[in-house]
């Protein structure tokens, strides 16, 4: 069977008309440049994630629905100036909460959220070369402004701090939605010029911008069979499991950081799986997860995987060296170009769909590649022969 992995990334378009108001940049930032205090109306969309096929066979197998996947629950908006400075853009607000503006578009909870809402009475400062405009989706008010703080300090944070912020990933992992996520935090910025002119009080139109969010998560879509004829010994049970699942992601995955933090999180204990692959049509099983960033020599380490048993033991008694499977979950599973950069990757906003056929016979546990073999048209195919030879 063939394995595919799609990839989606971020696009953000702007079309930046604005009208100003003749308010001036806080005495707090320094700057050369001469901007005022601008209204924008923001129109805001969700990129898609490209849907993967499969069945389901109960509904710990099924992703999450498109009411959890894809609403803006409440988004802020954030900019900063050319030389990295939080600027405060809410005219209305004061302490930390004059760095952002917020919207709920839950109507404090009663609501599921939007799908492309728009905002109005944005005051964002126009007239600079070089800004960076910043939203982020699904976080609380107070982890907004928790955000907005250097680490451990009541100081506003700077653009190179802030391009070094996590949110943490809350993974769902017991019950029925094992391996899904309490909430799926979005982010989308813009950078460079932001120009305009007017004055909303003389009743001229607010300036329009664009953005489209990414989602930041990546979702794996594991698709399990058995190979023709294949039928497992009396008492072998097949296990698996995730290894090296992020806790947290960062809100700037592609920035040249010299101190890249990993942090893992049980996504799911050792799972029996046996009930559910029990012949050639696929079982597919869905996981949520943060998206990072692994260099070559971390690989062994601190890249995703899926381990793989085919044993008569139970499940507290599993090693992980000892899986009968090690699949990597990334961009590059075969490592084909280990040190091309992102080869290890799971991106954000991205879904990675991977078929894999088991066998149990008397031939070589591995042969070629590291399982996946690539095909002519560029999907990998992962065969797996269970039987320990």
């Amino acid at each position: 069977m063939k394995s595919r992995i799609y990839i989606l990334t971020l696009c953000l378009l702007a079309i930046i008309p604005a009208c100003t108001q003749q308010e001036k940049l806080p005495a707090d930032v320094i700057s050369d440049e001469t901007p005022v205090l601008s209204d924008f109306t923001i129109r805001t969309s969700l990129s898609a994630m490209q849907v993967g096929g499969g069945k389901s066979s109960s509904r710990s197998l099924e992703p999450m629905g498109p009411e959890e996947e894809n609403p803006v629950k409440s988004l802020a908006v954030i900019q900063f100036d050319s030389e990295g400075n939080l600027l405060r853009i809410n005219r209305n607000g004061s302490g930390i909460s004059s760095y952002y503006h917020f919207r709920d578009f839950t109507d404090g909870g009663e609501l599921p959220g939007e799908l492309s809402p728009t905002l109005t009475d944005i005051s964002l400062f126009s007239g600079l070369s070089q800004t960076r405009v910043c939203f982020i989706g699904n976080m609380e008010e107070e982890e907004v402004e928790e955000c907005l703080y250097r680490d451990g300090t009541t100081t506003p944070v700077g653009w190179t701090d802030f391009q070094n912020k996590t949110v943490t990933v809350n993974y769902i992992t017991s019950g029925d939605n094992v391996g899904h996520v309490e909430r799926i935090y979005l982010f989308g910025y813009h950078e460079g010029a932001l120009s305009g002119s007017g004055n909303l009080d003389d009743g001229t139109t607010a300036g329009q911008m664009s953005v489209i969010l990414s989602r930041l998560i990546a979702r794996l879509e594991i698709s399990i069979n058995l190979a023709e004829d294949v039928t497992l010994p009396a008492g072998y049970n097949i296990y698996f499991r995730l290894q090296n699942v992020e806790e947290e992601a960062y809100l700037f995955l592609d920035v040249d950081r010299t101190n890249y933090v990993h942090r893992h999180s049980e996504l799911m204990p050792t799972t029996n799986r046996t009930d559910y692959i029990t012949g050639t049509d696929f079982s597919t099983f869905y996981f949520y997860v943060a998206p990072h960033l692994v260099m070559s020599d971390e690989v062994e380490t601190e890249a995703t995987r899926l381990l793989i048993w085919c044993t008569t033991d139970d499940a507290a008694n599993l090693d992980e060296e000892q899986a009968d499977a090690k699949i990597l979950l990334c961009n590059d599973p075969s490592k084909e170009t280990p040190t091309a950069a992102g080869a290890y990757w799971l991106n954000r906003n991205s879904i990675y769909h991977v078929n894999i056929t088991l066998t149990y016979e008397d031939q070589s546990r591995q042969t070629g590649a590291p399982w996946g073999v690539k095909q002519a048209d560029g999907s990998y195919h992962y065969t797996v022969n269970m039987k320990k030879n």
